[in-house]
């Protein structure tokens, strides 16, 4: 206006709206893995900086978190920038594959390892895989050491491993199965070293950790005896036959010598062997 005479004019303003964005992508990836996010909802997009993400191709990034992480961002769509918004991605670590603890054992001994439910099982090590069966393996160890079990849990490659300490079974030997002659007195002895458990079907005269003996003996009979050395055991056992004395007929001569023979002067004397 000028004072006398006026003019109206305009402008037309277009307020466009503010681009609402959102992200797709693997959200629950196991340790070690990768995922592909994608963002939408508008034409650019600018990723909040983190040490995990391994690419960037404007709405898609490679992520390898190696924990539950979130990934922020914002789009840009005519001029006008959205509001961050994020997506979070769960990451499941390796699961434990067995349930035992540490364990010590004796040689060739088998050793039952209780696992949770797992696929495409392996197992490593200086051991022998015996049997396979749903949630337990059996294995016998060849020496100390650790057995390794991989497999897939809950969609995840996994490892875990178990310390079998082998012990060596002592050597407990007995002499071999003798003879000896009705009455005879015998004693037994093994090596010192160790604990032993004697047993015999007939009563002892004289027992010691390394030494079981016998008087007058009667009749046949077993000895067994069992060894440890705090941990693993062993046993052996002999037989002890007893036989009758040998008669032999003795007979007198003319001289007074004696010789074998029978006669009616002859007279019998025991002879033990």
């Amino acid at each position: 206006s000028n004072g006398a005479c006026s003019v109206l004019d305009s402008v037309f303003v277009t307020i466009k709206p503010q681009p609402k964005v959102s992200a797709t992508g693997d959200t629950l990836i196991c340790v070690g893995n990768t995922a592909t996010l994608y963002a939408q909802g508008a034409d650019t997009y600018e990723w909040v900086d983190n040490a995990s993400i391994v690419s960037k191709n404007n709405g898609q990034i490679l992520v390898k978190p190696i924990s539950d992480t979130y990934y922020a961002f914002k789009g840009i769509k005519d001029g006008c920038t959205s509001e961050i918004d994020s997506i979070l991605v769960k990451v499941q670590q390796s699961l434990p594959i067995i349930k035992n603890s540490d364990t010590i054992v004796c040689k060739n001994a088998p050793v039952h390892i209780s696992i949770f439910p797992t696929s495409d099982i392996i197992v490593s090590g200086d051991c022998n895989l015996i049997s396979k069966v749903n949630d337990s393996l059996i294995i016998v160890p060849n020496s100390s050491g650790y057995v390794i079990v991989k497999g897939n849990r809950n969609g995840c490659n996994s490892v875990d491993s178990v310390f079998i300490n082998v012990k060596d079974v002592p050597n407990v030997t007995l002499p071999n199965d003798t003879t000896i002659c009705k009455g005879s007195d015998i004693e037994v002895n093994v090596k010192s070293g160790l604990n032993y458990v004697w047993e015999s079907d007939r009563s002892f005269d004289t027992l010691s950790q390394e030494m079981i003996s016998f008087t007058n003996a009667s009749t046949s009979f077993k000895v067994k005896v069992t060894g440890n050395n705090g941990l693993c055991s062993a046993s052996d056992e002999m037989m002890i036959n007893v036989k009758d004395p040998v008669t032999i007929p003795i007979m007198l001569t003319s001289n007074g010598e004696l010789t074998p023979g029978i006669d009616r002067k002859s007279t019998r004397l025991n002879s033990s062997h």
